[in-house]
């Protein structure tokens, strides 16, 4: 099934890509997202192997803390910033810009690759 969605992507769109998304754990900030993160990369190398000839490139972002509305209140979402190396969370605009670049055709030629957009967070 796959395969036929994959295809039929490739025949409808110029530049088709398909993206999953992650939180990324540390070593010091483990997090339920953990085996997802960890599987994102081995994720994408399989379709990414089949699919690139059909024009399909698939690319993964595991972005780090994301500014958004949480049962937990800001201040949680601030200490989470506090984990990164440029203590900050980001602005959900900044990792749809990952997704716009991935999607444009200046990444013509990105496929199989995990975008860390997580402010260094893996660095540490």
């Amino acid at each position: 099934m796959l395969h036929s969605v994959a295809v039929g992507v490739a025949a409808e769109f110029d530049r088709p890509i398909a993206c999953s998304t992650s939180s990324a754990p540390t070593k010091n900030a483990p997090n339920v997202h953990a085996g997802a993160a960890r599987a994102a990369p081995a994720d994408v190398a399989e379709p990414a192997a089949e699919y690139s000839a059909n024009g399909v490139r698939v690319n993964a972002i595991a972005p780090g803390p994301v500014y958004t509305p949480t049962p937990s209140g800001p201040e949680f979402i601030t200490a989470l910033g506090e984990t990164t190396p440029m203590h900050r969370v980001s602005q959900p605009e900044e990792i749809a810009e990952v997704v716009a670049f991935l999607a444009s055709p200046r990444a013509s030629y990105i496929t199989d690759t995990t975008v860390a957009a997580d402010g260094g967070r893996r660095a540490i």
